[in-house]
């Protein structure tokens, strides 16, 4: 990683911790539009942090959104995302008999909301590598050779949240009880994180339930596996830029991003890209295991691209 590379991933880092965590003002007509859209088009009923983020810049962020999202409902782009789920499962995996415990009476809701994020997860690092491509291209690199069938005709997958797919009110991390307060602090200080990821903020409802599944997964996180499993997972998801044009410089200006605004969304993605969503994947998807077994997770009954799945159709 080059020197401007790691000062790009500090500023972005930077730029997160100051974001609040109740989330941008919905009632704007841009941010609303997008975030209705995007969980229609994922076919999940949350949002990550990644638009979030991106909603500080609501112009870009609507423009971005509707440049890349007719990508986003092809099969082919659904069959990657399911390859990159494939390929997120770190072993050994740890025993999961004290997660389900620690679940007690609400063992399928905490099942089913981490298998909504095991199914956004592998779209959402496609995304930001996707969203980042729309910035106008400063260097002579060439592109990552884009994924073959993304217009192989096979038909868009069906618009509406997946049936099956849950949301979780996710929990303030300054109005929690100190003990989950230090989980929140030592899953950021261990992953070098600058925000609580929010599937762990949902997870924040169930403190057992949120102790004992990052004690399970502290061991792997500094591990060299983890690193080379992450690195892997940002490779294959670079794939996606190949196919998106990036955006004229004066394209820029007319989502009133400035140059300085500029930097700041491509070190936040860069954030979102190397760091916060490849290291939540690798650990949703031990928890997955965990919860339901290695098979489970190496696969998403959410899937439009599986045919049977129960959850391939919207509600």
């Amino acid at each position: 990683m080059t020197d401007g590379t790691w000062r790009a991933l500090e500023r972005g880092m930077e730029l997160i911790a100051k974001l609040p965590e109740e989330g941008p003002d919905e009632m704007n007509p841009q941010i609303h539009a997008v975030f209705e859209d995007l969980r229609s088009t994922l076919r999940v009923p949350v949002v990550n942090l990644l638009f979030r983020a991106l909603a500080s810049y609501p112009s870009f962020l609507e423009g971005a959104w509707f440049h890349v999202r007719p990508h986003l409902r092809t099969r082919a782009f659904e069959l990657e995302a399911d390859r990159l789920r494939a390929e997120a499962l770190l072993t050994p995996v740890p025993d999961g008999g004290e997660l389900v415990a620690a679940a007690g009476d609400a063992l399928e809701q905490v099942r089913s909301f981490t298998e909504t994020y095991h199914y956004v997860l592998p779209k959402l690092l496609m995304i930001a590598s996707a969203i980042q491509a729309c910035l106008p291209r400063r260097d002579a690199g060439e592109s990552p050779p884009p994924m073959e069938g993304l217009h192989d005709g096979s038909g868009l997958l069906p618009l509406g949240v997946a049936r099956g797919t849950v949301a979780v009110p996710l929990v303030h991390s300054a109005e929690v009880a100190e003990p989950v307060r230090n989980v929140f602090e030592e899953i950021k200080r261990r992953h070098h994180h600058p925000a609580v990821a929010s599937y762990y903020r949902a997870l924040g409802n169930w403190p057992r339930v949120l102790e004992v599944a990052w004690q399970k997964l502290k061991p792997q996180v500094d591990s060299v596996a983890f690193a080379a499993q992450r690195e892997r997972l940002i490779v294959r998801a670079e794939r996606v830029s190949g196919w998106v044009e990036p955006f004229e410089p004066e394209v820029l200006a007319e989502y009133e991003v400035s140059p300085a605004q500029e930097e700041e969304l491509r070190a936040l993605l860069l954030v979102f890209r190397l760091r916060t969503i490849p290291d939540l994947l690798l650990d949703v998807s031990l928890i997955a295991a965990m919860l339901e077994g290695p098979d489970e997770a190496r696969r998403s009954r959410f899937s439009a691209a599986a045919p049977g799945n129960p959850g391939a159709s919207p509600l």
